[in-house]
């Protein structure tokens, strides 16, 4: 009885006709996105991309641009209160390929990263609804509003003012060695659409202590500044500025520094794109004085010295990645044998489908040292770094590829060990 009991048992199972549900298990290659749902790439390197899988379900997230409906392209910039603007691009591909819009989010300096994450899904999400109105999903979507009271308009008892104190430490060491870092700041500045005025005094305290049995070596270096500037709009492509630094540098063999500079800016692109896309032209006139803190290679104890630079820097960010690239030329007057030039950049190709090239670097020809100190620099402050040496040229960069292939769409988030 027991046996046939049993054998009744595994026959209900088998046809599903016990209470328990049964489901049969996917296979680990089969691909578990929602069917005719829009593909979605997303252009951000610093996302969390683990919170937007999680939180909107009702789009398929792909690795490959050319694979997707819809591609976000998210850049940001720094507001004046030391928030982020978030600006959102969504561009349609393939059947959307008509379908463009743009939206903003903007965070708080005292937002908390769940806080940020949060408002930039909701923003995507709101994005994302005309797209996915147009897809089978649609119908197991739903739009719900939860009316607020309507705000009034508050005045800001700071008047656009935002101040910042920082203080930051870094240290390590071993036995024979130990390195110490401290850094001060304290700024304060004022945003407008059009204008903008900053003041920041700074600090920092390099110490290095090495102790190799007879032999005990202890490098310091010191640098410390104020600064004060004030940028005012003149048109949408326009700017002028004016800005006065006193500073110091042990290493660069300044006792102090006092440097007045007057700008003048073009954008050959309105100021409203510059999240996306700036070509600026910068020509500064300068003027300062020197006071060394040993005498120099020109026999100088102090000296005046005017300076005239133009700047030309060319950011973009579009769909087939990120260029940013500048040019730089200065001369001292009257002696414009006393020059540099430098120019670098930053630039993020894709190439081709899961190929992308990445190349950064720079390069200044230097035959303005003006601020050497006269005599022979000792071995033990060339193998410390504690003064500056005389160089024609200095440069660096690097150069790489990523290629990637296999499954174009997976939203499966693991976060196990870290993801």
């Amino acid at each position: 009885m027991k046996k046939l009991f049993a054998r009744a048992l595994a026959i209900l199972a088998l046809t599903g006709l016990t209470t328990a549900s049964y489901s049969e298990p996917i296979p680990a290659n089969v691909d578990s996105t929602a069917a005719g749902a829009a593909k979605v790439y997303i252009d951000c390197p610093d996302c969390d991309f683990d919170f937007i899988k999680t939180h909107i379900t009702f789009v398929n997230f792909v690795r490959d641009r050319s694979e997707a409906d819809i591609h976000i392209l998210i850049t940001t910039r720094s507001t004046a209160a030391g928030g982020r603007e978030f600006t959102v691009e969504f561009i349609g591909r393939k059947s959307f390929g008509l379908m463009f819009d743009t939206l903003k989010y903007y965070s708080q300096l005292a937002d908390t990263e769940e806080a940020i994450r949060e408002g930039l899904a909701k923003t995507l999400k709101l994005g994302l609804v005309r797209y996915v109105a147009r897809t089978p999903v649609a119908a197991d979507v739903a739009v719900s509003y939860s009316k607020s009271a309507l705000t009034t308009a508050k005045i800001d008892k700071w008047n656009y003012w935002v101040f910042s104190i920082d203080a930051n430490t870094y240290f390590n060491g071993e036995k024979s060695r130990s390195y110490v870092f401290y850094n001060t700041s304290l700024e304060a500045r004022r945003t407008t659409e059009e204008n903008r005025i900053g003041f920041l005094i700074w600090g920092n305290y390099n110490e290095s202590n090495y102790d190799y049995g007879t032999t005990k070596f202890k490098s310091i270096s010191r640098s410390k500044g104020l600064n004060a500037g004030w940028t005012i709009g003149l048109g949408d492509q326009w700017s002028i500025a004016f800005g006065t630094d006193l500073w110091s540098s042990s290493y660069d063999n300044y006792k102090s520094v006092w440097e007045l500079s007057p700008s003048l800016e073009y954008n050959l692109f309105p100021y409203s794109q510059s999240t996306s896309r700036q070509l600026r032209l910068v020509y500064s006139p300068n003027l300062r004085y020197h006071d060394y803190e040993l005498e120099t290679i020109y026999d100088k104890l102090s000296e005046w010295i005017g300076q005239q630079q133009l700047r030309v820097t060319l950011e973009l960010v579009e769909p087939w990645g990120s260029v940013e690239t500048y040019i730089t030329a200065s001369h001292n007057l009257p002696e414009t044998s006393r020059n540099r030039i430098s120019v670098g950049g930053d630039l993020s190709l894709r190439l081709v489908k899961g190929l992308a090239l990445t190349m950064n670097g720079r390069y200044a020809r230097i035959h303005d040292q003006i601020n050497l100190a006269k005599g022979n620099v000792s071995q033990e402050d060339v193998l410390l770094q504690r003064r500056q040496l005389a160089t024609g040229y200095e440069y660096y960069g690097s150069v790489g590829v990523r290629y990637s292939f296999g499954s174009i769409y997976n939203n499966v988030v693991n976060p196990r060990f870290g993801g």
